[in-house]
């Protein structure tokens, strides 16, 4: 029996799922760079990564298409779930992260959802399939389903080969200490590693050597230093992010007075005027026209405050 592959590439990122009670039996485990399990179409495969693979961006998933299976591709299809659960009762639960329809190609890559992936050839279907933070998302589960009523008497005995192994598991690891930063601030992190884009939450797992990172937060200074990633290591780098008092930026037509707090402020276009946090009281006055509202200032850096007019035209 020849056997053509197609790969499911998994990186660990963000999703949603629900769990649902899965269909099939567990026919097999497969761990990366271990045995292969065969499976057929009424039938699960556990996917688990053994100790130590901390420093494992990813894990690819192979899988062998029979050649009598490849006429009916596109009425089967890969549902692959996170936080795959036995119970003791011997129910089948996960959290259904992907599904995608066997693609008429040798390689394929999965996304949840799908977008198309630049820079490949466009005999490859370029999808990706984004998982969950690397600590939760494991043990996945993958089935093999029909998903319409074409296909051939028999198609119960279609029988496929699944095996895994690790993608870049020659890493290690940078831990950003930023101490007394809020979740949220966390969040909104811009940070990069010899200019390459990284996430703002988690250790960053890159490939050892040295590295310039810059670290930069609206309303703060941005900060650039050195580290080194050494292979299989977490290496703690403290990070002193120094806040930037409040300041405001008026925006508003030419002539426009402008008081704050009872006090009027002399202002100018794109000059920022230091302000107390904490809630203010604001007027615009233009001609004959007074607009009065309220802003609070919650935090440091540089924030606008804008007057904004709006021209009404309708037919009596």
């Amino acid at each position: 029996m020849k056997y053509h592959l197609a790969w499911i590439l998994i990186w660990f990122s963000c999703a949603v799922a629900m769990a649902e009670p899965l269909r099939g039996v567990l026919v097999g485990e497969v761990t990366p760079d271990g045995n292969v399990v065969t499976v057929g179409l009424d039938g699960l495969v556990q996917i688990s990564l053994p100790p130590g693979t901390k420093f494992t961006k990813a894990v690819e998933i192979e899988i062998g298409i029979p050649r009598e299976v490849f006429p009916y591709r596109s009425n089967l299809a890969v549902f692959v779930y996170q936080n795959f659960q036995v119970s003791r009762t011997g129910a089948l639960t996960g959290d259904r992260i992907s599904v995608e329809v066997l693609p008429p190609s040798e390689k394929f890559y999965l996304e949840a959802p799908l977008v198309p992936k630049a820079g490949l050839k466009a005999s490859v279907d370029t999808s990706v399939l984004k998982l969950p933070l690397f600590e939760g998302a494991f043990p996945l589960a993958v089935s093999i389903e029909p998903i319409d009523k074409e296909l051939p008497p028999g198609y119960e005995k279609f029988q496929f080969s699944l095996r895994s192994r690790l993608v870049n598991s020659n890493l290690g690891a940078l831990v950003l200490q930023l101490p007394a930063m809020s979740d949220e601030d966390r969040k909104r992190l811009k940070i990069t590693a010899n200019g390459v884009a990284q996430p703002p939450e988690g250790p960053l797992l890159l490939e050892p050597g040295p590295y310039s990172l810059e670290v930069t937060l609206p309303g703060v200074d941005s900060v650039t230093l050195n580290a080194v990633v050494t292979q299989a290591k977490t290496t703690e780098v403290p990070v002193n992010l120094v806040m930037e008092e409040p300041s405001i930026v008026v925006e508003a037509p030419e002539g426009t007075q402008v008081v704050i707090d009872g006090k009027r402020l002399v202002w100018k276009p794109s000059v920022a005027y230091p302000m107390a946090r904490g809630d203010h009281a604001v007027q615009f006055v233009l001609g004959n026209t007074v607009v009065s509202d309220s802003f609070t200032i919650a935090e440091g850096g540089r924030h606008r405050l804008t007057l904004k007019l709006v021209v009404d035209f309708q037919r009596d």
